[in-house]
This record gives structure tokens, C-alpha cells and sequence, in this order.
């Protein structure tokens, strides 16, 4: 996936007078803008384009889900502390053998970029952004 993910965003193949990004301002994913946008041109530089706009869109709502999911992390008690073995830590992920959102899958695709250290904080935000929006655009899956 890395290795996808590494060919997919390589600069050289952009087409600048054609591909898109997806901006953030104050804390929220804003818009989608081309290259020509003097703004988007740092973007670029930064890996955080697209080659149409609905794939810049796709960058846009998986930034929304993130920043949600990391507003609602906050609310845990006890910070993350990746260095503790001990603490318990959960995350969103996705269950494959039944598509769909938990916090303890057996056979799941996880993620894993947003930490909480409470499992009913987690629960509450899968509730909250719903399943459909967690697994189109946090995962990434297109049922």
C-alpha cells in the first residue's frame, strides 16, 4: 500500500494547469482549488493534490472525518502515551469479514492515525460521524 500510495502522489506525474488540492483554514478542510491558485502551488510541493476534483474532494472529507475524530479523542480522560505499554488504546477500524466500523475486529483494516485512550469516547465518535461516512471517507472504501 505504501508503495501505491508512493506512485499515486509522485509530483512528476502531475499535470499542474489540471490537478486539484484540497485546502485547510482553521482547522477545517475548506475547499478544493487549482493549481494556478498561487495558494494550491505549496500544496502541490506537499503531496496534497489530486488529479480531478473529485479526488481533491475525497482528500477534503477525509480530513473532515480526521479532524473529527481527533476533536472527539480530546475528550478521553488521560492523554495518549505511545510510549506506555500499559495504557489501553484503542482506534476506529474497519471489520472485513462484515464491513463495518469497531473498536475491537477480529479481521479489520485499521488505520490507526487517531488514538483515544477511552473505548466509550471512541463508540460515542463512530456514532456520532456515522459508519457510512467512517468507512467512504476515513478507510477510504467504496461500497
Amino acid at each position: 500500500l505504501a508503495k501505491k500510495f508512493e506512485q499515486e502522489n509522485d509530483v512528476d506525474k502531475l499535470k499542474y494547469d489540471k490537478d486539484f488540492c484540497a485546502i485547510t483554514c482553521g482547522n477545517k478542510a475548506e475547499k478544493v482549488i487549482y493549481y494556478t491558485n498561487p495558494v494550491a502551488q505549496d500544496f502541490f510541493k506537499l503531496g496534497l493534490t489530486a488529479h480531478t476534483k473529485e479526488e481533491a474532494e475525497k482528500i477534503r472529507r477525509r480530513l473532515l472525518v480526521e479532524k473529527e475524530l481527533r476533536d472527539w479523542a480530546k475528550k478521553c480522560k488521560d492523554p495518549v502515551d505511545i510510549g506506555n505499554i500499559d495504557q489501553e488504546k484503542y482506534y476506529a477500524q474497519y471489520e472485513t469479514d462484515c464491513c463495518k466500523i469497531s473498536t475491537d475486529g477480529l479481521y479489520t483494516y485499521v488505520v490507526a492515525n487517531v488514538i483515544f485512550t477511552d473505548e466509550i469516547v471512541l463508540k460515542q465518535a463512530i456514532e456520532s460521524i456515522g459508519q457510512e461516512r467512517l468507512i467512504r471517507d476515513y478507510f477510504g472504501i467504496d461500497n
